[in-house]
């Protein structure tokens, strides 16, 4: 063992760090209005709302004082994940200004857990083993395999990572029921219920607070929670700070946040998250998946290829290849590939028979000039 290695280390700050709340209850417990309420308080910042499958954002901007955005995006899991990287990035922008702290709001991730289970059932559909059961018997019970919910899950953690490291307030909604309890043969056991948040199974566990609204009768309860300021005594609930809203009586989301958590604006910090990767490879796979810019892309991959092992290397240089042919798309029909330093005049002819040979192309100057070269060829760099 090495005896240069040096211990990398920071003293704590002991500051409370911005909270990640999940609101839960049955229909119509008023999950969607607590977001909105918080967004009239002169505490916080901008409100970003994305509307996953609920369909509730434009009512209640009716709410006296209420100042928030809809965030727009086409229902794809591409175009939501770069949604709530850009309001992340938003929120770092404001943090490090000294303003308020921005808030965004999920709702649902119930809709956004059900959006991966149906992804995940229909890659298994899609399946060389799912195809053929389906041949045989079009109504076919089609069971995922543990690679796919391994890929759901991956897609899920990614955008947990955003919120749980969101440099503001960050806030998701899920559906909660009572459910009968499933004994081991997989039979509901009569006469035993419990609660069940519709949603990927770490949710809870992942919130900074978990609350817990009721409709009859109407109210809020904290189920759990991560504080030195207090603590939900074991297999008991406490009862949320409330306030009156018109007619409606509903959590009081600000005085939570600000006074019983403790969150200070301008000293709460960014939970220090550092996402686990079993190797450098996986981290470069998906950082070349994200990346939608050439000039990234080859930065990236500069950068990128020098902590790459040799057996990484070729796996690395194809999805590289591969994206770089994706954002360049192809040639229109009938027109040869535009190089990208422009087209150039035309040469004149020599006559026939005369013609110079063709010249050795440049070798490139460096790895990204390499691969952008390979991708022109449609080739993997060796």
């Amino acid at each position: 063992m090495s005896s240069t290695l040096k211990i990398k280390s920071r003293k704590p700050t002991g500051q409370v760090p911005y909270p990640l709340l999940l609101v839960e209850g049955p229909e119509k417990a008023g999950k969607s209005l607590l977001p909105v309420v918080l967004s009239t308080s002169e505490r916080v910042g901008m409100t970003y709302w994305i509307d996953l499958g609920e369909g509730a954002a434009d009512e209640y901007a009716a709410l006296p004082g209420a100042q928030y955005e809809v965030i727009e995006h086409d229902g794809s899991y591409r175009d939501i994940l770069e949604q709530i990287t850009a309001v992340y990035n938003e929120a770092a922008r404001a943090a490090a200004a000294g303003e308020a702290p921005v808030v965004i709001v999920i709702d649902s991730m119930s809709a956004e857990w059900t959006m991966l289970v149906n992804w995940t059932n229909d890659r298994a559909r899609r399946s060389k083993n799912g195809v053929r059961k389906l041949q045989a018997d079009p109504d076919a019970e089609i069971d995922p395999t543990s690679n796919l919910w391994n890929d759901a899950n991956k897609r899920h953690a990614r955008i947990m990572d955003l919120l749980m490291s969101f440099p503001g307030i960050a806030i998701v909604t899920a559906r909660g029921k009572e459910v009968a309890v499933i004994g081991p043969g997989g039979a509901p056991i009569e006469g035993r219920k419990e609660w069940k948040v519709e949603g990927q199974k770490n949710l809870a566990y992942d919130a900074t607070a978990w609350i817990r609204l009721s409709r009859d009768p109407r109210g809020a309860e904290l189920v759990g929670v991560r504080s030195l300021r207090m603590q939900v005594p074991e297999g008991q609930t406490l009862a949320m700070p409330m306030k009156k809203v018109g007619s409606w009586d509903v959590c009081d989301l600000e005085t939570f946040i600000f006074e019983t958590l403790g969150c200070t604006p301008g000293k709460a910090h960014v939970r220090d998250l550092q996402r686990l990767r079993g190797d450098e490879l996986q981290g470069a796979l998906e950082e070349v998946a994200r990346l939608d810019e050439e000039a990234a892309l080859k930065a990236f991959y500069d950068k990128a290829i020098v902590n790459l092992g040799p057996e990484d290397r070729d796996t690395f240089n194809v999805a590289v290849t591969a994206r770089l042919a994706e954002l360049r798309g192809p040639a229109p029909e009938g027109q040869p590939q535009v190089p990208q330093d422009g087209p150039t005049a035309p040469q004149e002819q020599p006559p026939v028979g005369q013609e110079a040979l063709p010249e050795d192309p440049p070798a490139p100057a460096n790895d990204a000039d390499r691969l952008a070269a390979a991708a022109q060829r449609q080739e993997v760099p060796a």
